[in-house]
């Protein structure tokens, strides 16, 4: 079974459809620590502030709403979560402007 030929179309056996895109592989670039991605946002203020709200306010939904159900460990979890991502967050800024 293992020299079967089933003669199945070129596109059945790559995986791809009439109108797909080659892959884009992924390709190292640069030196000093930098991660090369296809992905190119051009962050302005305001797509910033967007994103920022979209994934802040859910979160502070719920830090709320966790203390007013009487979850009082959960809303400390959550808090606490939130200072330590904004100090990870310092600390990087930090780190990358500044040479060691």
């Amino acid at each position: 079974m293992a020299n079967k030929n089933p003669k199945l179309p070129d596109r059945l056996v790559r995986g791809g459809q009439k109108k797909s895109q080659e892959a884009r592989v992924p390709v190292a670039t640069g030196g000093k620590g930098s991660i090369g991605t296809n992905i190119n946002i051009r962050w302005t203020r305001r797509k910033a502030t967007i994103a920022a709200t979209i994934l802040g306010i859910p979160f502070l939904l719920a830090t709320v709403l966790s203390f007013k159900a009487g979850n009082a460990l959960i809303g400390i979890i959550l808090i606490a979560l939130a200072v330590f991502v904004g100090l990870m967050y310092w600390a990087l800024r930090y780190i990358e402007e500044n040479e060691f």
